[in-house]
């Protein structure tokens, strides 16, 4: 099936990006341009299968094989999940697979995005969505290396009609245009977090010369003083 040819693939490669989820992520790969031009550049891996909600995925990240070059994971699903289960379950869900996923890869960072809109206009399925964004939003700054990706808010027009020009007629899945602007965010996001480790990298290397500079100069000013000292006890012992 399909998740053992994920599982046949990913443990042996050189990816840094894992995608993993449901059809939105699988959708990423259905044109060639955008996924040459996002993701190719991470050899990244995209786990997403039509149709699965949040504990089909979390079972193939707890029975996934992870490349030890792996650096991020992105995670999209839930939307699945808005017909059966309460917002807060769902947001539960999809933490727990990026738990599962540091488990076997400790250190990933996990992007975790914000359900995107669907349905025509203002729905019940939309505002369970809305409630299952803000628990995640919440919960991935409890967490360390997770990170929350806001959906753009033109998603939907104002008037809270959904924005057509990115969505095929099911008002779910996403046409080209919506693919790009999905995979815009993601690229978008993956750039501030590695600039942050870059930042941090370069503040910890800069202390630590800081620290190896002083040290030295604190033992010679020492000897410095103690040579002073003997040769003051020196000249008053003549």
């Amino acid at each position: 099936g399909i998740n053992e040819k994920q599982i046949a693939t990913s443990e042996n490669s050189s990816s840094s990006l894992l995608l993993i989820g449901d059809s939105i992520l699988a959708g990423l790969k259905r044109y060639q341009r955008i996924w040459r031009t996002y993701f190719y550049p991470f050899r990244a891996l995209n786990h997403g299968i039509g149709g699965d909600r949040t504990q089909h995925v979390l079972w193939r990240a707890k029975h996934s094989k992870l490349p030890k070059t792996l650096k991020y994971a992105v995670i999209h699903c839930g939307t699945n999940n808005v017909d059966h289960d309460p917002p807060l379950d769902i947001a539960n869900g999809i933490m727990a697979i990026g738990l599962a996923l540091q488990e076997k890869c400790p250190g990933l960072k996990i992007i975790i995005t914000g359900l995107i809109p669907r349905d025509l206009n203002w729905s019940r399925r939309r505002h369970k969505i809305k409630e299952t964004n803000i628990y995640l939003k919440q919960f991935c700054e409890e967490y360390k290396d997770f990170y929350y990706m806001k959906q753009d808010a033109n998603w939907v027009l104002d008037d809270q009609r959904l924005n057509e020009k990115y969505y095929y007629s099911d008002q779910l899945h996403l046409i080209e245009n919506g693919n790009e602007k999905f995979s815009k965010e993601i690229i978008k996001i993956l750039e501030e977090i590695s600039n942050e480790a870059k930042a941090s990298a370069k503040a910890s290397a800069k202390a630590s010369a800081k620290a190896s500079a002083k040290g030295p100069a604190k033992a010679l000013a020492k000897a410095s003083t103690k040579d002073s000292a003997n040769a003051e006890a020196k000249v008053e012992a003549k």
